[in-house]
């Protein structure tokens, strides 16, 4: 906690400050590390896939949260048609908070463990995994539409394709996406400006963009050996490629894609 106040202190215009975790089971033994982006610009390019800010890790700004309004579920940027907002009653209420102060202001992870992070079975992110990958793709859709709304964007890019909610790819019966990869691409370099945290996490989805095995291959291989791949990226990657022997690695969607992008439904399950 010392370490998070000094952080706060030096640097007063963050919203949050997070870390990372060692991964423990019901035992208490090790078998895991949670790492998280770090840098402002690494986070809010993040949260349009995944949420980046491990939330028993987190500590926040309060005085920042209550001028913006921050609550938990619910929509605090006010940018959308109160038919495109959102309210998330559990499960990812803690994303959709997260992402939305990464949108205002900055917020940044330590590099280093803060916590140890029980995985078990009886977990949330266990036990109601549909459900939850659901929301979280809702909630990745509410933040992109957002985002383009404040830079001045009319059209919104579709994030769906590239998410990689805990650790699954989304399967639009599509091969390529490099159509929605490159609007998703301008979109996000225009708001967020010049940046190699940026044009990390871009290369990643780039790795996704082809669902295809050796293009997928051959990107992910470029893109370990020019960036180094974290756990979460090695695992999505290769539940992809080993959907049809490893069944339950992956969701299956079974919906339309239309001309130059645009997916719609929101019913993913688990196959």
């Amino acid at each position: 906690m010392e370490t998070v106040l000094r952080v706060f202190t030096n640097s007063p215009r963050l919203l949050v400050v997070g870390g990372e975790a060692t991964a423990i089971d019901s035992r208490g033994r090790q078998i895991g590390y949670l790492r998280k982006p770090s840098s402002p610009t690494a986070i809010t390019a993040a949260s349009f896939f995944y949420n980046p800010i491990l939330h028993p890790a987190a500590t926040m700004n309060f005085e920042a949260l209550n001028r913006v309004g921050g609550v938990y579920g619910k929509d605090i940027l006010h940018l959308l048609p109160a038919n495109d907002s959102i309210v998330v009653p559990g499960l990812a209420e803690d994303y959709v908070l997260f992402g939305q102060m990464a949108l205002l202001g900055p917020c940044a992870n330590l590099r280093a463990p803060l916590i140890k992070y029980r995985l078990h079975e009886a977990s949330v992110s266990k036990s109601s995994i549909a459900e939850q990958i659901n929301l979280s793709l809702r909630i990745s859709r509410f933040l992109a539409r957002s985002f383009c709304l404040r830079n001045g964007d009319k059209l919104a890019f579709d994030p769906a394709p590239f998410c990689n909610h805990a650790d699954y790819v989304f399967d639009f019966r599509a091969d390529d996406y490099s159509g929605d990869f490159r609007v998703m691409a301008q979109a996000m370099r225009k708001g967020l400006g010049p940046s190699p945290d940026l044009e990390r996490e871009l290369a990643f989805r780039w790795v996704l963009a082809n669902r295809r095995h050796a293009p997928m291959i051959r990107r992910y291989v470029d893109f370990e050996m020019r960036y180094g791949a974290t756990p979460a990226e090695r695992r999505t990657v290769r539940n992809w490629l080993l959907r049809g022997v490893r069944r339950g690695k992956y969701v299956y969607r079974d919906d339309e894609v239309t001309p130059g992008g645009g997916v719609h439904s929101d019913v993913p399950t688990l196959q």
